[in-house]
Parts: C-alpha cells; structure tokens; sequence
C-alpha cells in the first residue's frame, strides 16, 4: 500500500496487544475478537446468515463467527470522533482529515488488517454501528486503505450501512472514492439509483425570465470541495451556453470562461445542466434553476 513508506513509528494510544495476553489485557476501548461480535451475535439470534438488500447479497464469512485469537485490537478512545472527522473531512475538504489518516497508517495495525481483513472490519463495526454516519464512512476509508476492498461479511455491512447514509445525505455519486464508486455499482441492484430523481418542469410549465442576448445569469455555485466553480448561462447569437467560470491553471488570479453546453432552446440548457448536477451537485442553486436539478441539495452537516 502507498503509506508503507510513510510512517513507521508507533501511533500514540494504538497497541496491538499480543495473544498470549489474551482478554485480560483488553479495556473498555478495546475490541475482543476471542469472541463473536455483535454483529454476527444479533445474526446467529434472528438466524440470518445472509443479508439481503435489493439484489445485494452479502454472505456472512466465518471469520465472524471464529476470530482470529491473535487479533485483538485496542483503538484510541477517540477512534469514532476520528473516523467521523475523517469520512466527513474527506469530502467536503476539510484540512485536517488528512492527518487523521496519517495517524491511523500505523504499520503495525496494517499488518494485523491484512493478515486478517474480516477480524479488523468486524472490530472497526463493532465501535462504529452505533454512532453510525460519517463514522462508518470513515470506517469504510481506513479499511480501504489498509487492505483495499476486502471480501468479507463485515465489510460489505460497513459500506452498505457509509452508502445508505450518503445517499440519505444527497451526497453525489461525484464524491466517492474510485473504489466506493466501483463497489456501489458492481452491488448495487439494477434498479436502484444512487439518487432518486425528482419530477422537473415540462416546457409547458416552463416560465424562467428571459435571457436578453449577451447577457449572464448565475445559476450556481459549486463546492465544497474542489475547484469552486462558478456556473452561468448566456445567451449568444449560436444558441444559449452554459459557462463554467474558473481560475486558470496558469494564472489562479485569472478567472477564465469554458462553454460547458451549448442548446438552441433555454429550456434544453436548463434540463441539461440540472442532469449533469445529479452527479456534481452545486453547493447553491438559483432559484430558477433549482425546479431543474433532480435531486435535492446535499447536505454535509
């Protein structure tokens, strides 16, 4: 992995505690795998050895129900706060979070999660499903960067659960990760949308003010991560364009137009660009653009 060049000292407050000191060494911010999570605990009780959602099946491993001795795991106190931090700093470019993970890139600990990813994802479950939110996103991230995507009943729990609650959010499918985003869409059922879509104007009802030639509108603003583009509408003699109004590679004080999309009709412009926002949603929308984004705004709180 890319951090085993980075940090090899110990993290302070993380000790991988051996197995001959079994249960005795474990504390309250502790998790013992010598016995089964709760996880699979509340599995065995209602006798569902297989989750199932939509089309997404998820088999439980018996690494749950048979852990690994040897892997038992005490995580800092604050490990729930830090992944919270982490999942939610990640997306909307918080300058923090990337020293959380750092912190968490402890070579020891990623030893222990590759030589046993389902033991490791059962413990970071076990601390984080009752918390739930952007700490079991959080979760998901450190998982995949200790091993990647593990294939393990436990993990395919965390991510469905850091997925549910994105989703729950508006958060756009533009804002995963590469591996999040290929794991949702191999898994996902066929007929679920990242998003549900929300109904839009007909051109009939369709009553936008003009668009006098060669003027502009702001119709958004992006954010909160990434460039911070602003998006506009003109209306030019070839048609009417959407802009997208940022700084130049070259000069970052230097703000420069690029024609996004080009439609003979404002209408057309208007459902295009509100389309394309499903997957990039805008941090603000104008008023007379939001009846065309189908999907409500995310929310990062």
């Amino acid at each position: 992995m890319r951090f085993l060049n980075r940090l090899r000292g110990k993290f302070s407050g993380i000790e991988v505690i051996p197995p001959e000191i079994g249960k005795l060494a474990a504390t309250k911010d502790s998790v013992d795998l010598t016995e089964p999570s709760d996880l699979s605990r509340s599995s065995a009780a209602m006798n569902m050895p297989v989750i199932q959602r939509g089309e997404v099946n998820v088999t439980r491993s018996s690494a749950l129900n048979q852990p690994d001795p040897a892997h038992i795991y005490v995580f800092p106190a604050s490990l729930v706060e830090d992944l919270a931090r982490w999942g939610k700093g990640e997306l909307t470019n918080s300058p923090d979070w990337f020293d959380i993970r750092r912190r968490y890139e402890n070579l020891e600990m990623h030893n222990q999660a590759k030589s046993n990813p389902a033991a490791f994802c059962s413990a970071l479950w076990d601390r984080t499903a009752t918390a739930g939110g952007w700490a079991q996103v959080g979760a998901t991230r450190l998982v995949i960067e200790m091993v990647d995507i593990p294939d393990n009943a436990a993990f395919a729990q965390l991510m469905l659960a850091a997925m549910d609650f994105l989703r729950s959010r508006g958060i756009p499918m533009a804002a995963l990760s590469h591996q999040e985003r290929e794991w949702w869409l191999k898994n996902r059922p066929s007929t679920d949308p990242w998003l549900p879509p929300l109904k839009v104007p007909s051109e009939v009802e369709f009553e936008a003010l003009d668009l006098p030639p060669e003027q502009e509108r702001v119709i958004a603003r992006m954010g909160p991560s990434g460039h911070n583009n602003v998006i506009l509408f003109r209306n030019r003699r070839a048609g009417y364009q959407a802009l997208i109004r940022g700084a130049s590679e070259e000069d970052p004080s230097n703000l420069v137009d690029t024609v996004w999309f080009q439609f003979p009709t404002l209408y057309d412009l208007y459902l295009r660009v509100g389309e394309a926002f499903c997957i990039s949603s805008p941090t603000f929308v104008s008023p007379d653009m939001q009846p065309f984004v189908p999907v409500s705004p995310p929310d990062y709180t």
